[in-house]
């Protein structure tokens, strides 16, 4: 039968140049192709020596077994490399999300040895409390690496009240503001009301990101200012 009518031009045209280039050198060919039939592709490899009379002898083995197992293995080690770049970009991170509470709560606490007023150190102290709670709160996320490499990170969605969460990012930054001297301008007028239905920890941190790269690229003396609108 000829091959031709039943191998791909790109196919047939592969084992024409092999078997032509076999007869020319005199020596063993081998080549890999595909083939497509009733919805499947399958691998085949061909390794051909010269034969009687100007013709081949061909040996055709079915490796699709081993391609499927070389892809395989392919696409461990990519997602592997994903799953590294992942987690390196997540340290950090979270090395940077971590510098935010740990200068606020050194900070305030230096401040806190100093302070005469009560209701100054009331202040100090809710400040370095607020920041207390973010940084355990993203310590146990690092320490919790089992669940970001299989995707499972757990929300723990609730109503969440916006003016609250100006008043705890507010409350958090101000170390940063108070050491640039910066000054603060913060608008929730109209979503005073609103709830937002989210994992609160989660948003805390995606907008103190925001302020903080704010804060940090805003001269000192300047104005940072936050507004959530409808």
């Amino acid at each position: 039968a000829d091959g031709r009518t039943i191998f791909s031009e790109d196919v047939s045209a592969l084992y024409i140049e092999s078997i032509n280039q076999c007869l020319r050198s005199g020596k063993l060919i081998e080549i890999e192709y595909y083939l497509d039939a009733r919805g499947s592709r399958h691998y085949f490899q061909a390794r051909m020596v010269p034969f009687e009379n100007n013709k081949v002898l061909a040996l055709i083995h079915d490796i699709s077994d081993r391609v499927k197992y070389m892809q395989e293995l392919i696409d461990a080690k990519q997602k592997a490399e994903t799953a590294d770049k992942l987690k390196s970009a997540f340290l950090a991170n979270m090395s940077h999300e971590i510098r935010t509470p740990l200068n606020a709560i050194i900070g305030f606490s230096d401040l806190l040895m100093t302070a005469v007023e009560p209701e100054e150190k009331e202040e100090y102290i809710q400040i370095i409390n607020a920041n207390n709670d973010l940084l355990l709160k993203l310590i146990n996320d690092i320490l919790d690496m089992s669940r970001i490499e299989s995707g499972k990170i757990h929300l723990e969605e609730t109503e969440v009240c916006l003016s609250d969460v100006l008043h705890d990012l507010k409350t958090i930054i101000s170390g940063q503001i108070y050491a640039k001297q910066l000054d603060l301008y913060m608008d929730a007028v109209d979503v005073a009301n609103e709830d937002v239905y989210c994992d609160k920890t989660r948003l805390n941190q995606v907008l103190l990101n925001l302020l903080s790269n704010a804060v940090k690229f805003t001269p000192a003396g300047g104005t940072v200012s936050v507004r959530l609108k409808q």
